[in-house]
């Protein structure tokens, strides 16, 4: 019988291709100037907003309820991996053969996620309850404390976006927000889980799930706007590696304090999944790295349409679309053009 973290596994890899697909698609239609239609008639876009946000998130509804969370975190970099794939074949966008680094990093980080998928807990497919003693409890709130005070910092102070200290300080406030909303959603899919394994729904006596469903419509559209401003004002090549790794260290952190995932795992265990966590970091800080050479054109593509994709969505900050381009309709969001490679935050563009 299979064990129920393989089909975790299994959903979590189908999730990071399908939201790869998305975004990818999304940077289509802005190569194919679909800004300039009705909203309606850019069903490019809405292919890829679909394929990245509601199938993923379908998708990472039922793994986030079998698979533990400590076993998912590291699986977030297979996201720009399939986008590189996706984009040497050339079926969604111009053919952009990946360079001998990018081939590199694209084997590190399938070697991390590999090593993570030996020796992380596996769990045995039940829902695991939350801890809530008081070192959980303190790290959730240290979380969200930083993230309204960086928040209060941002707004009110004098914060240079594009200084390195400043894209490390809001990368770090959006990955607390994608922390809690990934907490959150794993409670919810335990939720569900239990309920299909008791044939009713048993889930609204837990406390902490109607904590989870008062969160996500918060953290979640925080998270994205942060993420967002981080990448407007930043060099992307540094602020979309900096998230990424800061985002898998939380989440590792919160699988361990909240959920308990690491009692049991013995020092060597623990050795060899820090270890392929690391190798994963290291493998997409390098992929997502912005090339200083035309001949390295691909990730700064990529890193186009992860741009692309923040903007496009309601909770981002509004974007100025290019010169002559008509805008569009008021109130609905729409892609955005791809941003000048090599472009950062309060410099003039070319």
């Amino acid at each position: 019988m299979v064990e129920p973290y393989i089909w975790g596994i299994a959903m979590i890899i189908c999730g990071c291709f399908s939201s790869a697909a998305g975004m990818l698609l999304m940077k289509l239609s802005s190569d194919r100037r679909e800004g300039e239609l009705s909203f309606w008639r850019r069903w490019r876009w809405w292919l890829g907003f679909f394929l990245l946000v509601v199938n993923a998130t379908a998708i990472d509804l039922i793994a986030y309820g079998i698979t533990p969370l400590s076993l998912i975190a590291p699986f977030a970099g297979l996201t720009i991996v399939f986008s590189s794939l996706l984009a040497a074949t050339g079926c969604l966008i111009e053919r952009e053969v990946p360079s001998a680094r990018g081939a590199m990093a694209t084997l590190l980080v399938l070697t991390g996620v590999t090593i993570v998928s030996v020796f992380a807990p596996h769990g045995d497919g039940s829902p695991d309850t939350p801890h809530l003693s008081t070192a959980s409890i303190a790290f959730t709130a240290a979380s969200a404390g930083y993230t309204f005070a960086w928040l209060l910092i941002s707004r009110l102070g004098s914060v240079d976006a594009a200084a390195p200290i400043c894209t490390l300080a809001a990368s770090l406030a959006s990955a607390c927000c994608g922390m809690i909303t990934q907490v959150a959603i794993k409670q919810i899919s335990m939720a569900v889980v239990s309920s299909l394994q008791a044939s009713a729904f048993i889930g609204w006596r837990n406390p902490t799930l109607w904590a989870a469903l008062a969160a996500v419509p918060f953290s979640a559209p925080l998270q994205l706007w942060l993420l967002n401003g981080t990448l407007a004002a930043a060099r992307v090549g540094y602020a979309v590696p900096t998230y990424q790794s800061l985002l898998i260290l939380m989440t590792t952190a919160a699988a361990g304090l909240i959920f308990g995932e690491f009692d049991d795992v013995t020092p060597t265990q623990m050795a060899w999944f820090a270890g392929g966590v690391g190798c994963a970091i290291v493998g997409l800080a390098i992929l997502t790295a912005t090339p200083q050479d035309a001949s390295e054109g691909l990730s700064t593509s990529l890193l186009d349409g992860v741009r692309i994709y923040s903007e496009a969505l309601p909770t981002s900050p509004p974007h100025t679309p290019p010169s002559g381009a008509p805008a569009p309709p008021s109130g609905i969001p729409g892609p955005a053009a791809p941003a000048a490679r090599g472009h950062r935050g309060g410099e003039p563009r070319p």
